[in-house]
């Protein structure tokens, strides 16, 4: 981890932190009131931090059950989880910092049940981890902060993505809001909840998801839903959700999003959409069908394809095999019939144009 994310993850859970009374003159200091570092040295060669800076320890004030951050290590060490009736211990690893910060479950065993004080939960239906951390800022006195982290759909070993971190007041500093997206949709309404009305030609009743895969070329991909109707474009939705590319105009960020995202074999992010049909016929009435498309001159890579049909498959549960992938275009018809039958080996459904249109009813949409 270089030296920037360090810096990004003290901030993040170290917000208030003052200098001390028993601090050195010469210690390193975050200023809350002004939002300043003050840095009086850093050794980049050994990646030498002081001691505040180096491990989030339990203040003294603090429970001894409260969970913590070891920023050396970035182990997020949880001694008490509980899941229903049962009582855990978990240890996280810092793996990521962007889009989203990313822990990975390192261990989880199972505690004697004892009374605890500041327990972590689990909440298995929405498979949410929510865990108040406890943290001393000087003379400011103790301040809790709430981390809400959900579960990464398909992703093994397990991965949570800090979706939310509120403050010991309640007030949100950071994270993904229902209203900018989502990690996971677990039916029909959530999905039309998030998605427009589609603008398939001569076709009504239609609707369209857009989605992005970020870091699809590290061991950490992570696909995020849109929220199509606040945010209908894939750069802004990355850009004023997530804050990349923002250190450059909009015209120059958006030249480096396209560049990064689209047309390249290898490439660091990918786009696409979901778009569902109300009714469909294929030898039985299906209520809806749902098509992962890419934009019509991008050449996706089968590899990424696979990728982000598997990914929506396990993100979307309520799916029940109507994900089809939808070859748009030539480019994407091209390219589909090189490998049709390894996708049918691997039960990834694909549909032509000429089978979707064929198979549209009038029970809900109309062609034209």
């Amino acid at each position: 981890m270089n030296n920037f994310k360090r810096f990004f993850i003290a901030y993040l859970f170290l917000s208030v932190l003052t200098l001390t009374a028993e601090c050195s003159e010469d210690s390193s200091r975050f200023i809350f009131d002004s939002g300043a570092l003050e840095v009086s040295s850093v050794n980049v060669g050994q990646e030498r931090l002081s001691a505040e800076w180096r491990s989030l320890t339990l203040a003294d004030k603090c429970s001894q059950d409260s969970p913590r951050f070891i920023f050396d290590s970035g182990v997020l060490e949880i001694p008490s989880v509980r899941v229903g009736q049962t009582t855990l211990s978990a240890e996280l690893r810092l793996v990521a910092v962007e889009p989203l910060v990313q822990f990975e479950l390192v261990s989880l065993s199972e505690q004697v049940q004892q009374i605890v004080t500041n327990a972590a939960v689990y909440q298995t239906e929405s498979q949410l981890l929510s865990v108040p951390l406890c943290i001393q800022s000087g003379d400011l006195g103790v301040f809790g902060y709430q981390l809400n982290m959900q579960l990464i759909p398909g992703v093994d070993p397990v991965h949570f993505a800090l979706i939310q971190l509120s403050d010991h007041q309640g007030q949100v500093l950071s994270g993904l809001t229902d209203n900018q997206g989502a990690l996971s949709i677990n039916d029909a309404t959530a999905f039309d909840s998030l998605s427009v009305s589609s603008c398939v030609p001569g076709v009504m009743g239609s609707s369209e998801l857009k989605f992005m895969v970020f870091d699809v070329d590290s061991d950490q991909p992570l696909l995020v839903f849109m929220n199509s109707k606040q945010t209908p474009f894939h750069y802004d939705f990355v850009r004023n959700v997530f804050h990349l590319y923002d250190q450059y105009s909009y015209d120059d960020g958006n030249a480096l999003f396209i560049a990064e995202t689209y047309f390249r074999e290898k490439r660091r992010h990918l786009a696409g959409s979901i778009v569902a049909y109300d009714a469909f016929y294929e030898g039985h009435l299906q209520e809806r069908l749902y098509t992962l498309e890419f934009w019509s001159t991008d050449p996706v890579p089968q590899s990424l394809i696979e990728l982000a049909y598997q990914r929506i498959q396990t993100a979307m549960p309520f799916l029940a095999g109507n994900l089809a992938y939808h070859p748009v275009g030539n480019t994407h018809s091209r390219l589909a019939s090189a490998f049709s039958e390894e996708f049918a080996e691997k039960n990834i459904r694909i549909i032509d144009s000429e089978q979707l249109f064929n198979g549209l009813t009038e029970l809900g949409v109309k062609l034209w």
